[in-house]
């Protein structure tokens, strides 16, 4: 997701997974999620990706995911915005 090319199939392709599928996906990609939102590419399929969650159990995930990281993901906004 954090690679130019891929990130756009990897957003499209989680739209086109089943809902045990969309779990799984988000459960590999969870360790890297900090890095993923702050990274130029990785940010754009991310946000694809939460925009198009349907399961309370996918929700949690991502909640799951940034819980702890809420500080250092707004700092790098402001940084980034200076």
């Amino acid at each position: 997701m954090s690679n130019s090319y891929a990130n756009y199939f990897c957003q499209k392709f989680f739209c086109s997974l089943k809902k045990e599928d969309r779990i799984k996906f988000l459960c590999y990609i969870r360790p890297f999620g900090v890095f993923i939102a702050t990274g130029k590419v990785g940010t754009y399929p991310l946000q694809a990706i939460i925009e198009n969650l349907q399961s309370d159990d996918e929700k949690y995930i991502v909640i799951d995911t940034f819980k702890n990281d809420i500080i250092e993901l707004s700092l790098v906004i402001i940084k980034n915005n200076i």
